[in-house]
């Protein structure tokens, strides 16, 4: 492909219009990681021998290494094992540095992931979408749309499992534009119909509130999992469009506790409490979210006392609240003027 013009040329475009600082940041801090790496790779004593004793005294193979991924609990460790496969050459191993690329995401290093891929010589099409969907997770979306224009210069076809990340990036940065550009891709190579490209593609039109656009897709669909029907539930309940949302409710072939939350936040949003009463009073599975979703309704409607109440209730079913759940609860007794009981329900 042509990857000067058309889309990935408006792409590219679009990047030196909107975000050449934040490249030129990105880039020099993987300079900074390059002669970190470069040093550590040679040097060990500078390293924590933790786990990394184990891979030098013993036989070397993939399973190993990536068993210490795994398991590895801190970034100096990951490091560590990192600077033993540029050391050994798994660093060009497409396989491994998928691997490597997926723990950077547990700890959130994003760079260590970039700086991995850029020192591959030939990396493939896999390695670029785990870089891609780590970027994304590590909410630097930026990055992660810089890495997919670098796939499509060095002419590597993205699949299905590319797109997701992609499109959830211009969401993140609220660029339709390249959104819509992005779309158009996906037709070209092919994945209109692909699930979770659709699915991607129903939140992405949300977030713009392009509520026709996503029922659009939600239509379009052949295949619709549960996550799919939520989503469009979702989609109408934030917009406001309660008959809509019901609807969706309706016809969906397995409800889950996901779907009956999303309805009951939306009734919840346009005040309407008896709704959203009656569907969490039928619910027939009440998890934690289920429940904090309705304390909340009571609190954001200044219904304080069903607030709380409901609260007692969720606790003698047996659930355990959570930080949301209590932030939510200590407003409502703030609200009705008793400062002790927060003490009291904060220590439980």
């Amino acid at each position: 492909m042509n990857s000067g013009g058309g889309v990935s040329g408006f792409i590219a475009t679009s990047f030196r219009h909107h975000f050449s600082h934040h490249l030129r940041r990105h880039f020099s801090s993987l300079n900074f990681l390059s002669c970190y790496f470069t040093t550590t790779a040679t040097d060990f004593s500078r390293l924590p021998t933790t786990h990394l004793a184990e891979l030098q005294g013993g036989t070397i193979n993939n399973e190993i290494i990536i068993e210490h991924l795994k398991i590895c609990s801190n970034l100096r460790q990951l490091e560590s094992i990192y600077a033993f496969m540029v050391k050994n050459s798994y660093n060009q191993d497409c396989f491994m540095i998928n691997q490597f690329v997926s723990a950077c995401s547990t700890f959130s290093q994003s760079d260590y992931a970039i700086q991995a891929y850029t020192q591959m010589e030939d990396p493939n099409v896999f390695v670029y979408n785990a870089v891609i969907r780590a970027c994304v997770s590590c909410f630097v979306p930026i990055q992660s749309l810089q890495i997919y224009l670098q796939m499509l210069r060095a002419q590597i076809s993205p699949t299905s499992y590319t797109f997701p990340s992609v499109i959830k990036s211009c969401a993140l940065i609220q660029q339709y534009r390249i959104g819509e550009a992005v779309n158009g891709q996906i037709w070209k190579f092919g994945f209109k119909s692909h699930v979770y490209v659709q699915t991607a593609l129903i939140d992405f039109y949300s977030c713009f509130g392009k509520i026709l656009e996503s029922h659009q897709v939600f239509d379009e669909m052949v295949e619709r999992d549960t996550f799919v029907w939520t989503s469009m539930i979702s989609v109408h309940s934030r917009s406001g469009d309660m008959v809509s949302a019901h609807k969706l409710f309706d016809e969906m072939p397995e409800r889950t506790s996901a779907s009956w939350n999303s309805l009951i936040d939306g009734y919840s949003r346009i005040k309407d409490i008896k709704s959203a009463e009656f569907l969490f009073n039928n619910m027939p599975l009440k998890d934690l979210i289920s429940w904090t979703t309705m304390i909340n309704s009571y609190s954001q409607n200044k219904l304080y006392q069903e607030s709380l109440s409901t609260f007692i209730n969720m606790t003698k079913h047996g659930i355990t609240p959570d930080e949301v759940t209590m932030a939510t609860i200590n407003h409502s007794w703030c609200s009705i003027n008793y400062p002790k009981r927060i003490f009291f329900v904060g220590t439980q």
